[in-house]
């Protein structure tokens, strides 16, 4: 529905509607015709309908949850624990609230509240998703369960915000994988994984064949030594905004941009884990090498 035209006009004729009249910007939400965050509680009670339906088939469920997202507006237990006491400007709709003014330099308590709003959304959601799994009977040992997300989200580090780059905190997520076992072991790894290995794991667990074409592997075998990782940038469609991300080896090549102008960044993870400082001059050979 969102890619067709009518769709599109519709949201051009909001986006028109918010510029000419402050009323209607509603803090930058995109479609206030129609909201399709659906609140966590919603999803997960239909989701357990849909999975205790009088149906002897095996089941897959992909239950895809928005509650911690942009705006950061935590109303539950997780905003009385977690959220400090703020007298600042900065609210959880952030640089698209109708109340924010251009040019204003957040300070450490600004960035502090909106780490606050956040880690009170990812409370709430822990303790919506605790609940759901303990419905799933999972000490039967017949259900496997993975969690991951498709974003991180950068909160000031770095003077870094939202989730449209490649930077290590919007891209850096977790990997859960509970296996169809009573009482599965549990074990951290430090593999190189990625979004790309869910789809082979997931058809793994479920006995069937995975696609050659697929890039990922299962995460129920060991991962290879020294495997490198791609990350594409798909929220800039000028060509001038592209970036991409190259892993390999505790190392991270950035590109920024299309030929014929291509500018590029080396960081060492290991060392600067955040991936802020550039580091191509001093591995002058390793940097040639990526970008070949």
């Amino acid at each position: 529905l969102c890619d067709t035209f009518a769709w599109g006009s519709v949201h051009a004729l909001q986006a028109l509607a918010a510029e000419l009249v402050p009323a209607l910007r509603f803090n930058g939400r995109p479609h206030w015709i129609q909201d399709f965050q659906r609140p966590g509680d919603e999803v997960l009670e239909r989701a357990l309908a849909w999975i205790h339906a009088d149906d002897p088939r095996p089941w897959f469920c992909l239950v895809n949850l928005y509650d911690v997202h942009w705006p950061y507006l935590p109303e539950g237990e997780g905003r009385q624990r977690l959220v400090r006491e703020y007298q600042g400007p900065v609210d959880g709709f952030l640089f698209r609230s109708d109340g924010w003014e251009p040019g204003y330099p957040l300070d450490q308590d600004d960035k502090r509240h909106v780490n606050d709003l956040y880690e009170g959304e990812i409370y709430d959601l822990d303790r919506l998703v605790a609940g759901f799994l303990d419905r799933l009977d999972l000490e039967r040992g017949g259900t496997a369960v993975l969690v991951t997300a498709d974003h991180g989200e950068a909160l000031g580090e770095g003077d870094t915000w939202n989730h449209d780059d490649v930077r290590e905190v919007q891209v850096r997520v977790p990997l859960i994988l509970r296996l169809p076992q009573p009482t599965p072991r549990a074990e951290r790894h430090a593999s190189a994984g990625s979004g790309v290995d869910v789809a082979p794991t997931l058809l793994e667990l479920a006995g069937l064949p995975v696609p050659a074409e697929m890039e990922g592997q299962s995460l129920l075998a060991p991962l290879a030594a020294g495997r490198e990782r791609w990350v594409d940038d798909r929220d800039h469609v000028e060509s001038a905004d592209f970036r991409c991300a190259l892993y390999r080896d505790g190392f991270k090549l950035v590109r920024f941009g299309r030929p014929p102008a291509v500018r590029y960044e080396l960081y060492d993870l290991a060392n600067d884990p955040g991936g802020f400082r550039d580091v191509q001059g001093e591995h002058a050979e390793l940097f040639r090498e990526l970008i070949e």
